[in-house]
């Protein structure tokens, strides 16, 4: 692949616009891809995904004293760690949806179908903050704060964690508090996966360019087979090559884009649409006349 992306930059004179040269470039992925997808296990990506085990341990880091997890992956994600869950599936005729009312229940483990009949459920959960996430399979599992969404006194005395209240800051678009927060405990970026994402998107958000790139490459390194982890790292190795016009970038992240499709080709048209976007975006700037800048998700 990092052939034909190098092939494919000595066409640039051939009248190819970026989106079509990144969409040449993901789709020349995707036969590899396909044939991957055959070799990987019944459940899903097997061992070439982020694991359930590693998301326990991950989440070890990430919530105070006292959570407990709820939906129906609470069991598989307090099995290797101290947290307390409790079992609930929603959406079938003997679930009792009252437990998460009356149960001190601070947080849902959950994907999005199950989400969504959560939500047909209890209206309220819409009001639930996502504060992480993980591949487990082909499903993205969401970690959802509930903690205030009923009135149970036990759940809203929960008192955030630190990786909580500096996703709470980032939320609110305060990227430095959010970093102050994180970096205060070294120990929690270097343990924790979620805490390392939140702190380098934090930096990308606070215009921090190249620390932001750097840690995303450290990420990389450290988690090759998280596809979040891989995507993030592709997208944002492809904006700073547009902003600097770097051919040696572009590949590396043209090359990032297809490791998130090896590790879950069942997400690519979203790895795809996230590379034509940025490069649309990027050709807009130029044609406009207009500086370039770190493009929002």
């Amino acid at each position: 692949f990092a052939f034909i992306a190098r092939f494919a930059f000595t066409r640039i004179n051939l009248n190819l616009t970026r989106p079509a040269l990144v969409a040449l470039m993901v789709f020349s992925a995707l036969g590899s891809a396909a044939s991957n997808a055959f070799g990987f296990s019944e459940l899903g990506m097997g061992k070439r995904q982020y694991n359930i085990v590693s998301a326990n341990r991950d989440l070890e880091f990430l919530l105070g004293p006292g959570a407990v997890i709820s939906g129906p992956y609470a069991a598989a994600f307090t099995q290797e760690n101290k947290i307390k869950s409790h079992l609930h599936f929603f959406g079938e005729a003997w679930s009792d949806s009252s437990l998460l009312v009356s149960l001190p229940i601070t947080h849902l483990a959950v994907d999005k179908s199950n989400f969504e009949r959560a939500v047909k459920q209890s209206r309220s959960l819409q009001s639930a903050r996502p504060i992480t996430s993980y591949w487990i399979g082909t499903h993205e599992v969401s970690i959802l704060d509930i903690s205030q969404v009923y009135e149970n006194p036990r759940a809203n005395d929960y008192q955030k964690s630190a990786y909580e209240q500096a996703a709470l800051f980032y939320d609110n678009f305060k990227y430095d508090t959010a970093m102050q927060i994180l970096a205060h405990d070294p120990s929690l970026i270097q343990n924790s996966r979620s805490a390392a994402l939140l702190y380098a998107r934090s930096m990308l958000r606070a215009n921090l360019i190249n620390e932001a790139m750097h840690n995303y490459q450290v990420l990389y390194g450290l988690y090759p087979t998280d596809f979040l982890v891989t995507l993030e790292a592709a997208n944002t190795v492809h904006r700073v090559s547009e902003m600097r016009h770097d051919t040696a970038l572009y590949v590396r992240a043209m090359g990032l884009y297809e490791s998130a499709i090896d590790i879950n080709p069942w997400e690519t048209e979203r790895v795809q649409a996230l590379a034509t976007e940025t490069a649309r975006y990027f050709e807009k700037q130029r044609a406009g006349g207009k500086p370039g800048g770190t493009q929002q998700k």
